[in-house]
């Protein structure tokens, strides 16, 4: 077993060996490659957003509906030049795989987080563009938005309640004056905020989350401790398992007249590791 043909056959066998390890490797980069998948950029007119589509919709082997969540950036520079959805898009992208989400996230531009001037008309537009091209379950639209663009989501889903089904406010927080829509169905509310965030915005957000109870819809509110103004991977997946589930799996805290501080004026200290929304 150790003469001239032995080795020549175990040359020919550690050569196949090789050979299929190197494919196997090029088949598990190929896979990760399509894991990764570049969000791809949309032109409307003169707008633009950018989608990921996960790999489950096309993988599906019968027809089925998928969840939509439409994520607004804030306002300001990023490596120095306009926000745009493109950034959004890429970081989110690898939640909207694990939760077998479709992902839009839109380019708005100047006083955008009112909605009402015309950008809740442009991302209103967008989703009708996605809506006709992909399979969208149509109660399983949910909006999502960081700072100015979680000012602009709560506006757009008071002006069209009945199109989303969840609404998530991160870090927003103004002195608009908003209305909340009455004898209208609202949407699921979570609004989050850092705790070490500006104390008007995590007094504005508490207070808009009481606003909206009182209204008989349903809003929670989570501080999160040792955050600032910024996202963090516990925000991102929280958002996300909040805008992609079904209410009826959704268990809401019973507290009553636990919310009268949300009513009022709020201190930052008073609310400092308060949760009204629980999992």
């Amino acid at each position: 077993m150790t003469g001239p043909g032995f080795l020549k056959n175990s040359g020919i066998t550690v050569f196949a060996f090789l050979a299929g390890l190197l494919l196997f490797s090029g088949t598990c980069k190929n896979l990760l490659m399509q894991a990764e998948a570049d969000c791809a950029r949309v032109a409307l007119d003169e707008e633009e957003y950018f989608i990921y589509v996960p790999r489950a919709y096309n993988r599906a082997k019968k027809p089925q509906q998928f969840p939509l969540l439409v994520a607004v950036h804030g306002s300001g520079l990023y490596k120095g030049k306009e926000l745009t959805g493109g950034p959004m898009c890429e970081g989110y992208r690898r939640l909207a795989e694990y939760y077998s989400v479709i992902l839009v996230c839109p380019t708005l531009h100047g006083d955008f987080p009112i909605a009402e001037n015309g950008s809740g008309k442009i991302v209103e537009r967008i989703i009708r563009q996605v809506t006709r091209k992909y399979s969208v379950h149509p109660k399983r639209i949910s909006l999502y938005g960081f700072s100015a663009g979680a000012e602009f989501v709560e506006r757009l889903a008071f002006m069209e309640p009945e199109m989303f089904d969840a609404v998530v406010c991160v870090d927003g927080g103004s002195d608009f004056k908003r209305t909340v829509p009455k004898n209208r169905k609202l949407p699921r509310f979570l609004f989050m905020i850092g705790a070490e965030d500006l104390p008007r915005r995590v007094r504005q957000s508490a207070e808009m989350a009481g606003i909206i109870r009182k209204a008989g819809g349903l809003a929670g509110f989570e501080l999160i401790p040792n955050l600032g103004h910024e996202e963090s991977e516990q925000i991102k997946r929280r958002a996300f398992g909040f805008g992609t589930e079904d209410i009826a799996q959704t268990r809401w805290a019973n507290r009553g007249s636990a919310h009268k501080e949300e009513e009022e004026a709020v201190s930052p200290g008073n609310l400092r590791g308060k949760l009204e929304f629980v999992l």
